[in-house]
């Protein structure tokens, strides 16, 4: 990983990074018209939070505006995994995505969790990296980063980013690539003063069911009608918040009102933990993926692959572009 590499990396797991927002006045008729058809007090509250600030475009979206720095070790097959790591496999499973949810659910509430939303996170991720011209490079290693951030209610925050293991992007298998930090390694600090961090959803540490469904729905309007976009709005939450099993729970309950996700069979993740997939199409020839724990229910991963000719990314059909990976509970 060269400085200009590093330099891109750092800036996609910076939360503060310039997403293309969406129109005030769109978001503002939005939010009042959901007021409007349940005013009750609490949702008031929460709804009242949101409209003062910007809800961030999905980070799949956010995802195509790939830097313009250049991997190392090109590769010479143009092959989906030699661009990314090599697509998980899935072993099907004859059961719906209300059963999925359901079995879910049932393991959230009986898995150990965190009493509270904690305004931390902890994320493993990767995405892909594109030449000065444009055009993608294949290359021999996968670099994942560590990121640890916390944030106030004072509006202060804290974030480091670490080196992540590096394995190959052919097999998954651990690797060294040349002039490579050790895993672990302190690569990046930044500290935002009171009053200074803007969360990317206002509010959201109070997400109840009604406040997950009406999330998820907004990313649908704002995705030009795309299912997928609804799951994008997953790693959007998880990169500011560690939440309760509960809300997992709620998370989970309104993907049943998304349409067209399928469920995609079971799986191990690059972390080696068996989890379900469940998947929808997303804007630009994209698809986007959740990964749910056959353990505890939690969501503890999400995925983002090219599916399509018509993707900005210019790199094979299957190509996963992005993944983004959090703590499963103990």
């Amino acid at each position: 990983m060269n400085d200009e590499e590093l330099e891109r990396r750092l800036r996609d797991a910076d939360p503060s990074r310039a997403f293309a927002p969406i129109p005030p006045e769109r978001q503002k008729a939005t939010l009042e018209r959901i007021m409007a058809e349940a005013p009750t007090p609490a949702r008031r509250s929460r709804v009242a939070r949101a409209r003062a600030a910007w809800i961030a475009v999905p980070a799949a979206v956010a995802a195509l505006a790939v830097a313009l720095v250049a991997f190392l070790n090109p590769f010479t097959a143009p092959v989906a995994a030699a661009y990314g790591p090599a697509p998980l496999t899935y072993t099907a499973i004859d059961k719906s995505l209300a059963e999925v949810v359901a079995e879910a659910k049932g393991r959230l509430a009986d898995s150990p969790g965190p009493a509270t939303t904690e305004r931390r996170s902890e994320t493993v991720s990767w995405s892909l990296t594109l030449k000065q011209d444009g055009e993608a490079e294949p290359t021999v290693y996968i670099e994942p980063l560590e990121r640890e951030f916390v944030w106030s209610e004072d509006l202060s925050a804290t974030q480091i980013v670490r080196t992540g293991a590096p394995f190959l992007s052919s097999s998954g298998l651990p690797a060294t690539p040349p002039n490579a930090k050790p895993p672990g390694t302190i690569i990046d600090e930044l500290t935002w003063e009171p009053g200074t961090y803007s969360p990317a959803t206002p509010g959201a540490e109070d997400l109840d069911a009604q406040f997950a469904d009406e999330l998820l729905q907004l990313y649908i309007e704002y995705g030009s009608g795309f299912s997928g976009q609804a799951l994008t709005a997953v790693p959007d939450l998880f990169s500011e918040l560690t939440m309760t099993n509960a809300q997992h729970a709620d998370i989970l309950q309104a993907l049943l009102s998304v349409p067209d996700v399928d469920v995609l069979g079971v799986t191990t993740d690059r972390e080696g933990r068996e989890v379900i997939g469940v998947m929808a199409e997303a804007m630009g020839d994209q698809s986007a993926t959740l990964l749910i724990s056959t353990r505890t229910g939690r969501i503890v991963g999400y995925e983002m692959s090219v599916t399509g000719p018509g993707s900005p990314l210019p790199v094979p059909v299957g190509t996963v572009a992005s993944y983004s990976l959090w703590p499963d509970t103990k």
